[in-house]
Formats: structure tokens, C-alpha cells, sequence
């Protein structure tokens, strides 16, 4: 039985994941996971209120959300894959992210995208053959500074209210109450 455990945990030592995407940046080679899901899309008219107004109905929670311009060096195609494309989240490891194509289009085609940041936290992934019907983006269409705009999203934990509070400061006195009592 210890021979079938110890050439299990062996063999899941040295297995990997099927969909593992790499890039070459830099002459380093980085692993960058798999794809990320995609969520959802829609055409919105503006990157204001709106955007966040539909990210918040998707996401369902409060959140943190940083956004920044990108460029065509931010995305980089992958070794195994020249329809999918990273980008750099080292520092924040968002949760989800969410990209918006487009030039300042009148809202008549869907220009944003909402990403589950899975695998690799490090990185967003995302393949352009499932979506490129869907806006028109070919493997040249990446670096022609199509993508306005990426937003990388973090959900917060909420607030506790008032009443909360005093409850669990209740519950804190009473049980320091009870403990003052078994001691005496």
C-alpha cells in the first residue's frame, strides 16, 4: 500500500498542467497559466459610470479596481498558442480584469470584456479565436492599438455595519464577564 501511495504522490510531483502557456520576455522564459475565463461582454457607450455600473452587476460585491492605458508591448503572444496573449499583473494579482477595445465607438459593438483571473494571478491570459467574431481581431489587430484600456478588479470585503459591531462587542464583554465569574 506505502508503494502505491509513495508512486502516486511521485507521479503528481512531475505532472503539469495541459493548458500551461509560457513567453519569452526579455530572453526569460515565464510560465503564464492557462486562459483566462471569459465572464462576459458588452457595448457600453462610455468607460465611466457605466463601465463600472456593469462591472458591479457582474461581480456582485464591492471592489478595488485599477485601471490603466495599455500598449501593444504590454501584450504578448504566447509560445504554444499565437491566438493567446498575456499581460503583466505582477504586482496586484487581481481577481478578475477586464479589457476595453476600441477607439471611443458609439457603444455599436462590443468593445468590453470581463476576464476570471484563474491559474496564474501573475498574469492575464486571453485568447483572441473565441472572441474574434465577436469584435474583429485578428493576431495583427493586437499591436495595432486597438485595446484602450485594461481594469484590473479586486473584490473587497464589506464594511461591517454598527450593529454588528456592538453585537460583537457584547458577546466580548460577556465573555470576559463569564470568565471573571469561573475564576472567582
Amino acid at each position: 500500500m506505502k508503494k502505491i501511495l509513495y508512486l502516486t504522490i511521485t507521479l503528481l510531483m512531475f505532472a503539469s498542467s495541459a493548458s500551461a502557456l509560457s513567453i519569452t520576455l526579455e530572453n526569460n522564459s515565464y510560465d503564464v497559466g492557462g486562459i483566462d475565463d471569459l465572464m462576459a461582454y458588452k457595448a457600453l457607450s462610455n468607460s465611466g459610470n457605466e463601465e463600472i455600473e456593469w462591472l458591479q452587476g457582474l461581480i456582485g460585491a464591492d471592489f478595488t479596481m485599477e485601471v490603466y492605458d495599455t500598449t501593444s508591448a504590454m501584450w504578448i503572444q504566447t509560445k504554444e498558442d499565437v491566438n493567446a496573449y498575456a499581460i503583466d499583473f505582477r504586482d496586484t494579482q487581481p481577481e478578475y480584469f477586464f479589457i476595453k477595445v476600441g477607439d471611443g465607438n458609439t457603444g455599436s459593438e462590443i468593445d468590453h470584456f470581463l476576464y476570471s483571473n484563474l491559474e496564474t494571478p501573475d498574469w492575464g491570459v486571453i485568447s483572441i479565436a473565441g472572441i474574434d467574431e465577436i469584435w474583429g481581431v485578428t493576431t495583427s489587430t493586437m499591436n495595432d492599438g486597438r485595446i484602450s484600456h485594461v481594469g484590473e478588479i479586486n473584490p473587497t470585503a464589506p464594511v461591517p455595519e454598527p450593529a454588528t459591531m456592538l453585537l460583537l462587542g457584547a458577546g466580548l464583554l460577556g465573555l470576559a464577564g463569564f470568565r471573571r465569574k469561573v475564576i472567582k
